[in-house]
């Protein structure tokens, strides 16, 4: 899995794998870099360390680049789109058990309170009637879901519109 992902990342930024695995402090292969430890780690779960030996550093240089994947993925706009894309396209080509799935907010339940993602919102919602659960991916409804503008766990910003979109084909069935 660690190589399809390095591959995957390397020919969508255009950049050479042996250049990626070797000791190249340029930029553009330092964000990659943050990118491929970033889907490792944080959406497939695998150990620093693991990622580390994948691709030839260090596990404590593992846990600074995803360190400075939060940052560069917030505040640039080129890193969060070339993040995005070689996500998509990973997303697309390989499948796991440890995937992760963003949490997209806090809802209320009998027992307490729960983080839960899209998905887990749109099995409650066919188990209940109540509010559309379009309102819910609307910012302008106070539903009971309290939304998060990131993940708590990966950092990517939670799109609402999309969301917002899923939920009107999702009632259009």
């Amino acid at each position: 899995m660690i190589d399809e992902v390095i591959d995957i990342s390397c020919e969508i930024a255009q950049l050479k794998k042996e250049i990626f695995l070797s000791p190249c402090r340029k930029r553009e292969y330092v964000f990659l870099r943050e990118i491929v430890a970033n889907i490792l780690c944080i959406r497939f779960r695998l150990s620093t360390i693991l990622v580390g030996k994948g691709i030839n550093r260090d596990h404590s240089t593992i846990t600074a680049l995803l360190k400075s994947y939060n940052v560069d993925y917030r505040y640039d706009k080129e890193f969060k789109s070339l993040s995005d894309r070689i996500w998509d396209e990973v997303r697309k080509n390989i499948k796991s058990e440890n995937m992760h799935e963003c949490k997209i907010g806090i809802i209320k339940e009998d027992n307490g309170y729960q983080t839960v993602t899209w998905k887990e919102l749109i099995e409650k919602k066919k188990e209940e009637k109540g509010k559309p659960l379009e309102e819910y991916a609307d910012l302008r409804y106070n539903v009971g879901l309290e939304r998060f503008t990131f993940c708590p766990i990966c950092g990517k910003e939670i799109d609402w519109k999309q969301l917002k979109e899923e939920a009107k084909n999702w009632q259009d069935k």
